[in-house]
């Protein structure tokens, strides 16, 4: 791989099976985030599905630098999915918004140009942070770029429960009967107690882990019982009237008391160790002249093609949008910060954050003020998605001696190839879930979840007017607020938080139907009595050993041995644990990645024999 050059030198195989699975993952992402709201980067997914298709299905080794670069392709491929299923909160607000679909791979395609080039800016920086998935990305590459037996492990682990969540999800969305519900669809007999039979949210809920899936559970008992029975003893009982309710108790968690989280973890944060083996960026790589030129070339032709979409699109003033990415680079920044330090990119709140600065802008839209707004906040989320995205990714080719310049030039790839798939699926998706007689998929009362489209939504129509104040909403607001953020000290505190459940946790479910709550923390459960069993098994509690100690102690003499045989177990458990953390946390991506993705072509084929065939499946896709 040449230093000297501003894109790397890779096979025909490898090129192609970056830039595929960077389209993929980007409509997985528009999938999954708007039924639950969850997208994955898809950072160590990336890694280890390239190894399965470059080394199992080509039959040729791909080296460390070679996954670091399709980490970083792929990944800004998912960051950009992510960003675009924020169409369904333009649809929320305006049913009838009918966009062009070059307009709108514009605006992302330079959107996503001018994240990059952001991210790019502060890489000296940002690499010095910890950035969990950054680190465990090199930890993986390392594993699977050698000769080892352990190389395998990994990927075995993807293609089984990848199969496994692919075929497992066919049952749970396909339907014979319009409107019945397919073969495997609810366990459980009470309302409140069902879960989906669905490997989506089963995966997602491993992946997140017990923390974040408690409080998920606990955020669906509040929006979903509590909330709408209160609401009914004041007689309002219109459902579109509980939805605003929930949604603004989830803003109001999600907002003040977040930041306030985010401030204290800061300040109380952990020494994250280093792991062993990796040079730390030993090796200095000079940008090629090429590559300067690359990148002005690209934030000019960035900026100036958002600008033009955001005008063709929103009737945003062109002044109005340098505003709005003037502003979006200090808090994109931020976001690195934080993520550097917890794993979390809280995008939403930067696009809370861009809705409420650019109120008093609404004069300058022509038509629809809270769609002005919302147009303010894909700018903002946009650029923090992709730009701290670059940054992990830039994590992991500093502990691997990745060339930067490589990873900045095919992130430039990976956005505009993540646009160009991902705004045609949304379009797609939106007339292919739309109820019959329906303009658009994306309403209020739809299945779909779309918790965060709906938090933007509400914000930006609250903000702008649009959405009625009663006393007791506010009343609800600030007592949240107030609530959240004397939770936030505790949930982070040092000798508390890990007891509590996550705060971020609490303020998703408060929007999501408590079925799915349900059903993500059953994977929650799963994982975590999985790790509880396969330590047990592998070693035996430290107490076991602690009549033994005491004998040996009263009897020889023998403290220290005792001791140390006390620790040793104590350190093997705590990396057989963190093994299984990360076998765990890859299990629970494949399943969720290959449920959706199969999600995907079934709403595909679906569509196929209708329009082609004339047989008609259903796909289901609610609860």
């Amino acid at each position: 791989m040449s230093d000297s050059k501003v894109f790397p030198s890779l096979s025909i195989v490898e090129w192609v099976t970056f830039c595929a699975l960077a389209a993929i993952l980007s409509i997985v992402n528009v999938y999954t985030t708007i039924v639950v709201g969850w997208g994955d980067g898809g950072s160590i997914i990336a890694v280890i599905a390239s190894v399965m298709v470059v080394s199992g299905l080509f039959k040729r080794k791909i080296g460390i630098q070679g996954l670091n670069i399709g980490q970083t392709l792929v990944s800004a491929g998912g960051s950009i999915g992510f960003s675009v299923a924020n169409y369904a909160a333009i649809k929320l607000i305006d049913p009838k918004f009918n966009p062009s679909a070059m307009e709108l791979t514009l605006l992302f395609v330079g959107l996503g140009m001018l994240g990059t080039l952001i991210g790019s800016l502060v890489r000296k920086q940002m690499v010095k942070y910890y950035f969990p998935s950054g680190t465990a990305c090199a930890v993986i590459q390392r594993t699977v770029a050698s000769d080892g037996i352990e190389d395998k492990r990994p990927t075995k682990l993807l293609a089984v429960w990848g199969a496994f969540g692919a075929l497992a999800t066919i049952p749970t969305k396909i339907t014979f009967t319009k409107g019945a519900s397919p073969l495997v669809s609810v366990l459980g007999v009470s309302k409140g107690f069902a879960i989906l039979l669905d490997p989506l949210l089963v995966g997602i809920g491993v992946v997140v882990g017990p923390k974040v899936g408690i409080g998920i559970l606990l955020g669906g008992l509040v929006g979903g019982f509590i909330i709408p029975e209160q609401l009914q003893q004041w007689g309002m009982t219109d459902t579109s009237t509980i939805n605003l309710w929930k949604n603004w108790a989830g803003i109001a968690m999600l907002t003040l008391p977040t930041f306030v989280a985010i401030g204290l973890g800061l300040k109380w944060k952990k020494a994250q160790p280093i792991p062993d083996g990796f040079p730390l960026g030993d090796k200095e790589y000079a940008q090629p002249g090429a590559a300067k030129a690359l990148y002005m070339v690209s934030g000019v032709v960035g900026l100036a093609i958002a600008l033009f979409a955001a005008h063709q699109l929103f009737a945003m003033p062109w002044y109005v949008g340098v505003l709005a990415a003037a502003v979006a680079i200090p808090l994109c920044i931020i976001n690195g910060r934080v993520t550097g330090e917890t794993d979390i990119n809280p995008v939403r709140l930067v696009a809370i954050a861009m809705i409420s600065l650019f109120v008093i802008f609404m004069s300058s839209a022509s038509g629809n003020a809270a769609l002005f707004l919302i147009a303010c906040a894909i700018v903002g989320g946009t650029l923090a998605s992709i730009a701290v995205d670059i940054m992990q990714d830039y994590r992991t080719g500093y502990l691997v001696n990745g060339n930067p310049t490589h990873q900045t030039s095919v992130q430039l790839l990976g956005a505009v190839i993540g646009a160009l798939a991902a705004v045609p699926f949304i379009l797609f998706l939106d007339g292919a879930l739309a109820a019959e007689g329906a303009a658009t998929a994306f309403v209020e009362g739809s299945k779909l979840q779309m918790p965060g489209a709906r938090v933007w939504a509400s914000f930006a129509q609250g903000l702008s007017g649009d959405a009625p104040f009663t006393r007791e909403m506010v009343y609800m607001i600030v007592g949240i607020s107030i609530a959240g953020s004397i939770y936030a000290y505790f949930a982070v505190h040092p000798k508390t938080s890990k007891y509590l459940p996550s705060l971020f946790g609490i303020g998703i479910g408060l929007i999501l139907a408590p079925i799915v709550c349900n059903t993500i923390f059953v994977g929650a459960v799963i994982r975590w009595a999985f790790i509880k069993a396969k330590a047990a098994v592998a070693l035996p509690e430290e107490e076991d050993f602690t009549s033994v100690s005491e004998k040996a102690s009263g009897e020889n003499g023998l403290i220290s041995e005792s001791r140390r045989l006390i620790e040793s177990i104590s350190a093997a458990r705590e990396r057989i644990t963190t093994r299984l953390q990360g076998d765990m946390l890859l299990i629970g991506s494949a399943i969720f990645a290959a449920s959706g993705l199969t999600s995907i072509l079934l709403i595909g084929l679906t569509q196929f024999m209708k329009h082609v065939l004339g047989f008609e499946l259903f796909f289901y896709d609610g609860q």
